[in-house]
């Protein structure tokens, strides 16, 4: 059961104070595990994860979807930002595309 389900960052936001990018990055909260699922095109998803509260060191594991930067840009940060979490990324995504 999903308890919460946060955008960090995609296309657009009618929130004041938030950033939008061409891209996505999702907080996933269950009861027993933090998911953070793909990170947007920069580090975006995390400036807004700050401001939304949300405490990325947190994360239990990282997930990206598939290669394409709008989607992974930001793994770099997240791994800083959440290096206690396992990244399940398929081998194919790392392939520039």
């Amino acid at each position: 059961m999903i308890t919460s389900f946060t955008i960090l960052v995609e296309n657009k936001t009618e929130t004041n104070g938030l950033v939008a990018e061409h891209g996505l990055s999702v907080f996933i909260q269950l009861p027993d595990k933090h998911i953070l699922f793909d990170t947007g095109a920069s580090n975006f998803f995390a400036k807004n994860a700050s401001k939304m509260e949300i405490e990325l060191f947190g994360a239990d594991a990282i997930v990206i979807s598939h290669g394409h930067h709008d989607h992974s840009g930001g793994l770099s940060k997240a791994l800083a930002e959440a290096s206690n979490a396992e990244l399940f990324i398929h081998p194919e995504s790392i392939i520039p595309h």
